[in-house]
């Protein structure tokens, strides 16, 4: 039987997406967001709590609050299945041989989280045989992916072994990732403003077909070898609200550019083609956005293709944590086709519900505050940088600093290119007016006036300058005087980049870093963005 879906019932009602959400966890249905699905039993409980005319009493005190209306009887919930409990035995799951006596097993001990792969190796036998035995006892779990630790005893009872587990001990915290920048301001000061949403994936999976759909704007055709050469920042009207794309590219170079992009994201649209399936750039895709802490909507491209498997797709994400709605996770998934168009409006409501859910505000009234994106040298506009707003609103003519830049907004373009007189919360423009191209990735800020952005740039620049002229220590001298000698016979090229952009620019470093080979190596002794000169 087909379910419901909460954002249906919230329509229908005409409420708020959050308050049927709300509803139903009371009546202690297993939901998470908008977008999941009840049964159509359960839909009209809801329906039914949401609808029943409440009577209105005196407010109390916090300290001992008391529902206003007596509910009605409810059905008592379904039970809670607790994660670590131990597995019984799918019907027709026979251990191997006979059981041996627990006494008699011989023991071995793992890690907590060990996968189907390294156990095979500890037990000799083909990470299959442990594969199959799973999907026997009902867990589908992949070859590189964690056994739960409920079902060691019996994996042991299928092998005739005592299988122990040893939780690991933590080896201090993990690296924390850059965060986004934060301000406190006064709740009362906050209006809701666009999310920013970044669409990554693999190369050729139609991250820029599917904007160009969005858009209604043939980008794809315009760029060179349908590869996008730069971040761009595009923002599109729904149905109801507006949203600010952030297109980074899906080239393995422009690792650098995506992971900033996902520094100034709200959500992130992770773009898989249906006949293709997880790949490694998807898999960056999700590295990245996991380290950012935004939410993600899987976008499953293609399906107009007769190769299109989405089922294989909702498998594969399960290998990296991403459980879809359909298989009673919380990661919505789309089925889609950016070339015909079909399912991108469902693509859209679900941003616009989870933007709705997630309640995303800013400050529009103080000076502006925002992140570069990307930054080039223009033939005829001079230095630019296309910004995004965070905090506070850029009005032309504003004195503004990002890192060791200075300028004033001379002009700003939107993405139509139109010029723009002020821009708010989540709002991308194009910044006209710069000293010099300011450094991708880098937060910006309004001064009071030329004269103080000028200063604190100085300031930064000089410290920049102080930091590269450390003197090395004793320790390493003698390690450089170690590495030259052991290369002394190898063979060296020594290469000054030049780029339109520092994001080209950065990519060109990273895949030249790449290229190994015996006998001689790389040395870029200077790298900046700008056109090639004698000097």
């Amino acid at each position: 039987m087909a379910k419901v879906r909460l954002y249906e019932i919230a329509r229908e009602l005409d409420l708020e997406s959050k308050d049927v959400v709300a509803a139903a966890q009371e009546l202690g249905l297993d939901v998470k967001t908008a977008s999941s699905g009840v049964e159509e039993a359960d839909a009209a409980q809801v329906k039914s709590a949401l609808t029943k005319p409440k009577t209105k009493t005196a407010p109390k005190p916090k300290a001992a609050p008391k529902p206003v209306v007596e509910p009605e009887p409810k059905p008592a919930p379904e039970p809670v299945v607790e994660p670590e409990v131990a597995l019984e035995p799918a019907p027709g799951f026979d251990p191997v041989g006979e059981v041996a006596p627990e006494g008699d097993r011989r023991k071995i001990a793992v890690a907590s989280g060990i996968t189907p792969q390294e156990l095979a190796s500890e037990l000799n036998v083909a990470p299959s045989d442990i594969v199959g035995a799973l999907i026997q006892m009902g867990e589908m779990v992949g070859v590189t992916v964690p056994i739960p630790d409920a079902a060691m005893d019996l994996l042991g009872d299928h092998f005739g072994l005592e299988i122990g587990l040893e939780v690991a001990e933590e080896e201090g915290e993990a690296p924390t990732p850059k965060a986004k920048r934060a301000w406190d301001d006064d709740p009362s000061t906050l209006v809701r403003r666009p999310p920013v949403i970044t669409v990554m994936g693999h190369v050729d999976h139609g991250k820029t077909s599917l904007l160009d759909r969005i858009r209604s704007e043939n980008v794809a055709a315009g760029e060179a070898g349908g590869i996008t050469q730069h971040i761009g920042a595009y923002q599109v009207k729904t149905a109801e609200n507006l949203v600010t794309f952030l297109d980074t590219p899906g080239h393995e170079a422009f690792t650098a550019l995506r992971a900033r992009g996902a520094e100034v994201t709200d959500i992130v649209v992770l773009v898989v083609a249906a006949d293709d399936g997880i790949m490694p750039q998807t898999e960056e895709a999700i590295s990245h956005s996991k380290a950012a802490g935004v939410p993600i909507v899987v976008a499953i491209n293609k399906m107009d293709l007769p190769a299109a498997d989405p089922h294989r797709i909702r498998a594969q994400l399960t290998e990296h944590e991403l459980v879809a709605e359909e298989l009673g996770g919380d990661v919505p998934t789309v089925e889609l086709s950016a070339e015909t168009g079909d399912g991108v409006s469902n693509l859209l409501e679900v941003l616009d519900l989870i933007a709705q859910l997630e309640e995303f505000s800013a400050n529009p009234t103080p000076a502006a505050s925002g992140v570069i994106v990307e930054s080039q040298l223009d033939k005829g506009r001079g230095p630019v940088a296309t910004v995004i707003v965070q905090r506070g609103t850029l009005k032309q003519g504003d004195a503004l600093v990002a890192g060791h830049v200075s300028g004033r907004v001379r002009a700003m373009l939107d993405h139509n290119g139109e010029q723009v007189k002020a821009a708010g919360p989540s709002t991308p423009v194009l910044v006209m007016g710069w000293g010099d191209v300011p450094t991708s990735g880098d937060p910006f800020d309004v001064q009071k006036n030329e004269r103080t952005a000028r200063s604190i740039a100085a300031a930064t620049l000089d410290g920049m300058k102080k930091s590269s002229q450390i003197i090395p220590t004793a320790r390493e001298r003698l390690t450089q005087l170690l590495e030259s000698l052991r290369t002394a016979d190898e063979a060296e090229l020594r290469l000054i980049l030049k780029a339109d952009a520092n994001g080209s620019l950065e990519a060109v470093t990273d895949s030249i870093a790449k290229i190994t080979r015996e006998g001689g190596k790389i040395t870029i002794i200077h790298g900046a963005v700008g056109g090639i000169t004698a000097n």
